[in-house]
């Protein structure tokens, strides 16, 4: 005979949440496996001793957990996949009666927490994995990737040159670490042509545009510029391209990883207007930090051509490390004329002269 099943609600129910979820669930191993009792004392300075109390903070930091293991990005979607699941209300200690915090507690509270406090959170997650074996740490792979930022293209302003102060400019677009051979007279030098190249980029991309559009329509997208325009609702978002696709408002993503078991060892938000190869150093250095407080040691940095350029080589071989980063397409490593010899590190040219690389001492 055929079944028709017909819901009936309940009055009283029997029911134990942890016995509905599998003993070889992933989140209920992880439960058993993860203390976080030390976020307490870690944010204790951020919960105000009056008042109704806010969401425990070890609930936030496993909801922000389970965000990234199941790649998701939007609060609100976090919200509604630990309103549907068994195991994730599990993991974090609530009972089906039990409000799952909403999105916008998540937000608020991503937003007081200090930045400290997620980096210690970071470093006892990588401890856990370094105990349990994942991580070698003799070789890391570095490598970036745009962030999208929530912000429109379409609500960028136009800005003034004078504008960006000296400071500003020298930390977004020159902040980067040199080799101590480099001079301030030279670093002085650098910074002051990267700023009239910069003056000259925004002037040209006016010019054109008013060439094109003429002086009182709206700037398109393609005519966009870091040095021209900035977005009205989220300033730290700066324009960046990939070939082949349009433009778009993000910021870049650099993480380092192990190549045992593919553990993050250590990962940054940047400005999207820097290239890779001033990215490199700052996050090598994070990295070989991170390791050596768990006692491990990092030999090795593989890294694509992106991120490859004299002084990052000159750097990696001062802090003893080998770089497995391939050369820029653009680069020639013989040229007609010179000759290399090896003994020297240096280049001899027709007329016998030597020539050495600018970073040997």
């Amino acid at each position: 005979m055929q079944g028709k099943k017909k819901f009936t609600p309940k009055l009283f129910v029997n029911f134990r949440l942890d016995e509905h979820v599998p003993d070889d669930n992933f989140y209920k191993i992880l439960k058993r496996h993860l203390d976080l009792r030390f976020v307490y004392r870690a944010t204790e300075s951020v919960y105000s001793h009056t008042g109704r109390p806010g969401i425990d903070p070890v609930v936030f930091f496993k909801i922000l957990l389970v965000g990234y293991l199941e790649n998701i990005c939007s609060d609100r979607k976090l919200e509604r996949e630990f309103q549907n699941r068994f195991d994730l209300r599990y993991f974090i200690d609530h009972d089906l009666d039990d409000p799952v915090p909403d999105h916008s507690t998540i937000c608020k509270t991503r937003q007081r927490i200090p930045r400290e406090v997620f980096d210690e959170v970071f470093d006892h997650m990588l401890k856990l994995c370094v105990n349990a074996g994942l991580v070698g740490g003799e070789n890391q792979s570095i490598d970036s990737a745009y962030i999208n930022a929530n912000a429109s293209l379409d609500r960028m302003t136009e800005i003034k040159l004078i504008d960006r102060d000296h400071d500003e400019y020298l930390r977004e677009v020159f902040d980067q670490d040199l080799p101590d051979k480099f001079t301030v007279e030279d670093k002085v030098a650098r910074v002051n042509k990267l700023q009239n190249d910069l003056i000259k980029h925004a002037e040209g991309r006016r010019k054109k545009f008013d060439k094109i559009y003429g002086t009182k329509q709206k700037a398109k997208r393609r005519t966009l510029s870091n040095a021209t325009h900035q977005s009205k609702t989220d300033r730290d978002a700066r324009i960046a391209k990939k070939s082949g696709k349009p433009r778009m408002l993000c910021y870049t993503s650099t993480m380092s990883t192990d190549t045992q078991e593919n553990v993050i060892t250590n990962i940054s938000a940047e400005h999207a207007s820097k290239k890779d190869s001033q990215l490199l150093i700052r996050n090598t250095r994070k990295t070989l930090s991170r390791l050596e407080d768990t006692g491990l040691e990092v030999r090795r940095i593989l890294a694509d051509a992106g991120f490859s350029s004299g002084e990052n080589y000159a750097m990696l071989e001062e802090m003893g490390l080998e770089a497995y980063i391939p050369l820029h397409g653009t680069y020639e490593s013989h040229r007609e004329g010179f000759k290399y010899d090896g003994r020297r590190n240096a280049f001899i040219c027709k007329n016998g002269q030597i020539i050495k690389p600018a970073y040997t001492k």
